[in-house]
């Protein structure tokens, strides 16, 4: 019985695989490469080279070449770079480490730098040893760009002058999207719209004419459209992508693209370039490379805006200026984009690299490049998030040819800044109200900048801060776990209510930490080697507990104001509380259980609360750090009509006594109210 069970299980597992392998042979996969024979000897290695080129070919379908890492070096004093690393893929995934290249240039020239993933060299290009960078030195100066290899990718663009590397500029694709991998109804702007993109034809009416088509458009990658400036109004439900260029006439002074009044629609993977060389005097700031107006529900991603005259490299905005019954509701997404060279350092043509009235939006993981005037610049918007972001400034130039701002918050509400990188800018990233005219409710609240790291801040013209909310307008403002470097000042927050918390702040020339504003904490932060005040209280009512401050003139500078300070630690601080002697007193006083209020007169006569005292023989009350002693019975104190801006009687009610930090005893009136 044992042995009829048995043979029809065998029978079933011998069918199986080859009724699945039968129902396999039916489905269709053509390769690219032929099958390596498997009858012989080199079968194994054979189809492991064929199948690393299958992939990669079938990557080339969807994707164009790209960079994915690295890809550029600095200038350099001589014909040699310095070492860099580039992480590409031309599909092949190529992993070049840092090395250094010597261009065989002429004293004066222009040459042209590629990753490919050729191994047997490629004619007209000189290998850089082993490695996969190839260079191209045209023996001019006029810049004419070489046709790509095949299964290359480029890097830059160099400028030879005396013998030096002189201007290097990134030319590389930073976006892997190619003509294949988009919608079904992808509209080519060249073999089904008829433009040349050749660089020198006018393209501007072909490529109107296929956005205005409704479809999804496809620039192909490594091809640029001149335009005359595109306009479409009213759109919906469409792409534009694919790698290539958009690069504004000569002397046209007008917006690269403008969309307006449009929806649910997704730029990808797109260069926007405004030819900044060939716009002379165009300081009207309308040279955007591209503005979206009056829009909604948006994807702007993995694009390349440069080289914009004036106005902003990308401009998110409103035809009219938003009022309180105005909803204009975004719905937007700026990620992973570069913005780079907007605007001329030293002249009158500024330019933002990012400019966005923006409801609902996020703004992530972009790189803002040496820009003139502010890196990301969030206008007239509520619930926005800006974070991850990298602004960058050129440390060649002197601090009043950088970027004005690395992000700015301009009359926003709910505003999370979180976990972005801004170096060698004029000032760090800033909260106040909307730079355009201040009417209600424009501004800023309720906003939060945490994990940002700010370096080399530094202005002959502006504050040089770190992190700065220094309009008193402002309200509810936190500034938490920020990392500062090398800065004017480091943070300064000065609007009510506001709490400025475990921030490392080193090496300022002014105050590592400005507090202003009543009800407002500083607490848990790090100072190190501050040129001023390690922190200074600037308002009433202001809590400093738990900060450590190290190598400052004065710890902390109460400055004549009342503040609640303990359990800071100094080190290396001449002057741990300045103006400690100068103390008045908290704008309302603060209340103890079963306490009675009173008023002390200050030196210059005026009247103010003081502190409270209950019932107790002895009561011991913190004053900025200090412990305040009544120094007779409280009980036979009377509250009378002696407070508030009333003259005080000749004889005071009582004396509150108390010794100061160098133990000085301190005999204060008191009046009951």
């Amino acid at each position: 019985m044992l042995k009829k069970m048995h043979i029809p299980l065998v029978v079933v597992l011998l069918l199986l695989p080859i009724t699945l392998w039968a129902n396999h042979s039916t489905l269709r996969n053509d390769t690219f490469n032929t099958l390596p024979d498997s009858q012989g000897g080199a079968f194994r290695t054979d189809s492991r080279i064929m199948w690393g080129h299958e992939e990669a070919q079938r990557e080339g379908r969807y994707f164009s070449a790209f960079i994915f890492s690295g890809g550029i070096h600095p200038i350099s004093s001589t014909l040699t770079s310095p070492a860099f690393a580039t992480e590409a893929f031309v599909p092949e995934r190529v992993n070049q480490v840092s090395t250094a290249i010597t261009y065989a240039a002429l004293a004066n020239d222009v040459c042209w730098t590629i990753i490919s993933s050729d191994n047997n060299g490629i004619t007209g290009w000189t290998r850089v040893g082993s490695t996969s960078y190839y260079f191209q030195c045209q023996g001019n100066t006029t810049p004419s760009r070489p046709t790509l290899p095949s299964n290359s990718a480029f890097l830059m663009e160099i400028l030879i002058a005396s013998s030096a590397i002189t201007t290097v500029t990134d030319i590389s694709a930073r976006s892997p999207i190619s003509s294949s991998a988009v919608p079904i109804n992808a509209y080519n702007v060249i073999t089904q719209g008829g433009a040349a993109c050749n660089g020198i034809h006018d393209d501007t009416p072909q490529i109107t004419a296929s956005i205005a088509s409704g479809r999804s458009i496809i620039i192909p990658p490594g091809v640029t459209c001149i335009v005359t400036g595109v306009t479409k109004t009213g759109l919906s439900n469409f792409t534009i992508m694919g790698g290539g260029t958009l690069k504004l006439k000569a002397e046209t002074h007008a917006r690269v693209l403008s969309i307006s009044s449009s929806s649910d629609f997704s730029i990808l993977g797109v260069t926007f370039d405004g030819n900044k060389a060939n716009q002379t005097g165009a300081t009207d700031r309308i040279n955007d490379s591209l503005a979206v107006i009056d829009s909604k529900r948006f994807l702007l991603q993995g694009n390349t805006f440069k080289n914009g005259y004036s106005g902003t490299c990308l401009l998110v905005s409103n035809s009219v200026a938003p009022t309180g019954a105005v909803n204009q509701e975004t719905n937007a997404i700026i990620a992973h984009n570069i913005v780079k060279d907007c605007g001329n350092p030293g002249s009158a043509a500024f330019a933002d690299g990012i400019f966005a009235w923006c409801d609902n939006c996020e703004v992530h993981d972009n790189t803002i490049l040496n820009v003139t005037d502010t890196g990301i610049a969030m206008d007239y918007s509520k619930n926005i998030r800006v974070h991850h972001n990298v602004i960058r400034g050129d440390p060649a130039l002197v601090s009043a040819q950088r970027p004005v701002q690395g992000i700015a918050i301009l009359g926003v509400t709910n505003a999370i800044v979180e976990s972005n990188t801004v170096e060698w800018t004029q000032i760090g990233i800033t909260v106040t109200l909307s730079g355009n005219p201040p009417v209600a409710p424009y501004v800023s609240a309720y906003v939060t900048m945490a994990y940002n790291t700010v370096l080399n801040t530094a202005s002959t013209l502006y504050s040089g801060d770190a992190i700065s909310a220094a309009d008193p307008s402002t309200n509810f403002v936190r500034a938490t776990s920020n990392t500062v470097v090398t800065a004017t000042r480091g943070v300064v927050v000065t609007p009510n209510d506001s709490v400025i918390s475990h921030n490392s702040v080193f090496s300022t020339v002014g105050r590592g930490i400005y507090v202003g504003g009543g009800r407002s904490k500083a607490l848990n932060n790090l100072v190190v080697d501050a040129g001023g005040d390690g922190i200074y209280v600037q308002d009433d009512g202001i809590e400093v507990r738990s900060n450590t401050i190290i190598n400052a003139s004065n710890g902390i500078d109460c400055a004549t104001k009342l503040a609640r300070v303990s359990g800071n630690f100094f080190s290396g601080v001449t002057t741990p509380l300045a103006n400690a002697t100068k103390i008045n007193t908290y704008d309302d006083p603060i209340i103890l259980p079963n306490a009675i209020a009173y008023k002390v007169k200050n030196i210059d006569g005026s009247i103010r609360d003081i502190l409270l005292a209950d019932t107790s023989d002895r009561t011991r009350i913190e004053l900025n750090g200090l412990q305040l002693v009544i120094s007779q019975p409280s009980t036979a104190l009377t509250v009378g009509a002696a407070g508030g801006a009333a003259a005080l009687p000749a004889t005071p009610t009582g004396y509150i006594r108390w010794l100061d930090i160098s133990n000085n005893s301190w005999k204060i009136p008191y009046y009951a109210e």
